[in-house]
């Protein structure tokens, strides 16, 4: 199930993520986390259905402090709360 990534929640490496953005609804932005630091994580595109291109290019560093108010992003969970 996708959950909101909400400022100051922290990803982990493997994490899939995807873009929430209304005007790119109909696609599948699917992203993995491959690297983490204190300030910013790494995401590459997964591959598998899709070649992101303009805005979502397969490879992007992602600033915590932007979630939320310049990058909104939901991640995967197979927790269903």
């Amino acid at each position: 199930m996708w959950k909101h990534l909400h400022p100051g929640q922290n990803v982990c490496l493997g994490d899939q993520l995807r873009y929430i953005d209304k005007s790119v609804l109909h696609t599948e932005n699917i992203f993995k986390v491959v690297k983490t630091e204190q300030h910013y994580f790494q995401i590459v595109s997964d591959g598998k259905d899709h070649q992101p291109t303009g805005k979502y290019q397969s490879t992007r560093i992602i600033r915590y402090f932007d979630i939320g108010y310049n990058v909104e992003l939901e991640v995967w969970t197979n927790q269903s709360n």
